[in-house]
């Protein structure tokens, strides 16, 4: 006679057959269901039938008297869908967020000459993913569409081969010496004296032409990433030297740098707003765009650093660079949001991607990066779900430490993977952006268009995460990878208009919770109204001439330098006013601003040359890699895309 053992994997327990023993007797006559087809079948079909017949029976006046013997025959039913669920599932237990391992527990069916078993064995050890996603190897993505001209591959091109990306192997990167020079402040010689009177001016105030009164950001104050009042000032750690707190800029060397240097044509099927980063005359559109040679030797340096922190894995460790370290705000809720960001390497891997990226930098350009870039691309489509879904197999479950972090870290990821596509059409890139892109749709909101911390939530959403997300749509349509539907435009500009403020509707607030009527302008910040203008003129979504220089006078009342330091404004803020228009008055404000700012702050010598200290609002969450991977995208802006407005014999293919 058979019997039954449970046990962990490899261990076996007899189970006393005296035990209740009558539901495994059935289970050893009828066989084994999961394999059987027929009889699974067959069996499934007879259970309905039975429940369609009680359903039926519910109608008649047996069914409205005896309910003792209905109870009775619906709880047999029930025990036998119970049963037979028990008998073909998988139990999985265990914490695989902290990375000891995994465990299985493991079900067998016995009898006299054969053996029967159901067990999950785990593939890692290190995690498991969350509800009802497994993880598994990346498939391979030979045979993926292209959505292009199936009669070129731009893989030809390259120096990759049918081994899929993350199987890869490349040499180390060779870095470049870098040193940052120090100089005086000089103001450039374009700038009329109108332009240095409103610099000066600008620089000596801080938003006082539209006030902001903590008491009406409710819900938003504790989880604003513009919210710069209720940040902790960091250790002295910290703390910048003197001499570092002295250098500035001085565009005067206008040599083209090395690394710009002797570039080829790009390729026919880069996307026009790409173009400018890998043109050989990326030099002289930095000059002609407002950089320098400062500007690009600090974003070669600041590459060096990154590429010096990588870790083996290719991933850049946010936990081991500062991040997760403080809270946003003394409150019962800084508890929850203490650590927050500790756990998203996704998110600094994207970030750091983009910075290479942004300057021409990929994984198969056979420059001194592209190891670096290699490894890194790697990484992301290891630790992305079946789902698509790219937080990383580190960030599992519903702590706030990684719940506030993930879709965070899911979009942020996805755009590096995205441009990187773009960049090269690699065609094991394909599938992972499709994949990713396919997620974030899933999970906005069908009514407001927004997202928001949790995957298909009610919320209306917040503009920080509508940024990123956005930004992912915008970057996958444009090379074709994961074209944007008309529907999801008309969504995304539903979402802007709900946070729109201010006169002219040129100012953004952090969250509306009725997107019905329109939020109070005290309610807006300069790092949200910045996003959401980089956003609509990235999706070259309408905004009027009055909401336009609304929100540019906003953004000029709190130049970098006129308060404490902010990163993710600052990133927003030079995107947006280079991209609605690069020589306009504003941008010329902004631009001196910001170099001066970014230069000023750089490391120079030390473990950290090239890098920006997390010395600001929420550097505290995103740690060194976050500072310095936005920073250096800040420098890189020259030419990281081409204005959306300009013609240019550059998005000609």
């Amino acid at each position: 006679m058979g019997y039954v053992r449970f046990g962990d994997a490899g261990e076996s327990n007899t189970v006393d057959p005296a035990m209740n023993f009558w539901p495994y007797l059935l289970l050893g006559a009828i066989g084994n269901p999961v394999s059987d087809r027929a009889w699974a079948i067959f069996l499934g079909c007879f259970l309905a039938a039975v429940a369609l017949g009680l359903l039926v029976l519910s109608w008649t006046r047996w069914g409205q008297s005896k309910l003792l013997t209905k109870c009775i025959a619906i709880a047999f039913l029930a025990h036998i869908w119970l049963l037979l669920y028990a008998y073909g599932t998988r139990i999985p237990y265990g914490n695989p967020a902290e990375g000891t391992g995994s465990q299985g527990t493991q079900l067998a069916l016995v009898e006299s000459k054969t053996s029967v078993s159901v067990a999950w064995t785990p593939q890692d050890s290190t995690a498991a993913p969350l509800d009802d996603e497994s993880w598994s190897d990346p498939p391979s993505l030979q045979n993926a569409d292209t959505n292009g001209d199936p009669s070129a591959d731009p893989r030809a091109d390259s120096d990759s081969n049918s081994t899929p990306l993350w199987n890869r192997s490349l040499e180390s990167p060779s870095v470049p010496d870098f040193a940052l020079p120090n100089a005086q402040v000089q103001a450039p010689a374009d700038l009329s004296d109108e332009h240095l009177r409103l610099l000066g001016q600008f620089e000596e105030q801080s938003s006082t032409d539209l006030p902001l009164d903590p008491t009406l950001l409710a819900d938003s104050a504790s989880s604003d990433p513009s919210s710069g009042e209720d940040s902790a000032k960091q250790t002295d750690s910290l703390a910048m030297s003197s001499e570092q707190a002295q250098r500035s800029i001085a565009p005067t060397a206008v040599e083209a740098p090395e690394a710009t240097a002797n570039r080829p044509e790009p390729a026919s099927f880069i996307p026009g707003a790409y173009r400018m980063r890998m043109a050989p005359e990326r030099f002289a559109h930095t000059l002609k765009n407002g950089g320098d040679a400062n500007t690009e030797q600090a974003v070669r340096g600041a590459l060096e650093f990154l590429a010096k922190s990588q870790s083996p894995d290719g991933s850049w460790n946010a936990q081991a660079y500062g991040a997760g370290q403080r809270a946003v705000a003394p409150s019962a809720e800084a508890l929850y949001r203490a650590d927050t960001g500790k756990f998203a390497d996704t998110a600094m891997t994207g970030l750091a991607l983009l910075a290479f990226l942004g300057a021409g930098h990929t994984h198969n350009d056979g420059g001194p990066y592209a190891a670096c870039v290699h490894r890194g691309l790697s990484y992301l489509c290891q630790q992305q779900f079946p789902s698509g879904d790219l937080s990383g197999r580190n960030q599992i479950g519903q702590q706030p430490t990684v719940r506030y972090a993930r879709m965070y870290s899911h979009g942020i990821a996805a755009i590096a993977l995205a441009e990187a596509y773009a960049l090269t059409r690699d065609q094991d890139l394909l599938v992972p952006v499709k994949n990713a892109v396919d997620y974030s749709l899933k999970a906005m909101n069908p009514r407001t268009g927004g997202w928001r911390y949790d995957f298909a939530s009610e919320d209306p959403g917040d503009t920080s995460q509508f940024g990123w997300q956005a930004m992912l749509l915008n970057s996958a349509s444009v090379s074709n990878a994961a074209p944007l539907e008309g529907h999801h435009r008309v969504l995304l500009q539903r979402f802007l208009d709900s946070v729109s403020t201010g006169k002219s509707g040129g100012l953004a607030v952090y969250r509306n919770l009725n997107p019905q009527s329109r939020p109070a302008s005290e309610q807006a910040t300069v790092a949200m109204t910045a996003e959401a203008f980089a956003m609509r003129t990235m999706l070259g979504l309408p905004m009027s001439a009055q909401a336009t220089r609304e929100a540019k006078q906003m953004l000029m009342n709190q130049l970098p330098g006129s308060s404490e330091p902010n990163f993710y404004y600052w990133y927003y803020a030079t995107l947006a006013l280079y991209q609605s228009q690069p020589h306009s008055e504003a941008w010329t404000l902004w631009n001196q601003a910001i170099k001066r700012e970014l230069l000023a702050t750089q490391v120079s010598q030390g473990d950290y040359a090239g890098s920006w200290d997390p010395r600001c609002i929420w550097g505290g969450h995103g740690g060194r890699i976050y500072t310095t991977a936005l920073g250096c995208m800040c420098l890189e802006v020259y030419y990281r895309y081409l204005p959306l407005y300009q013609t240019d014999s550059l998005t000609a293919p």
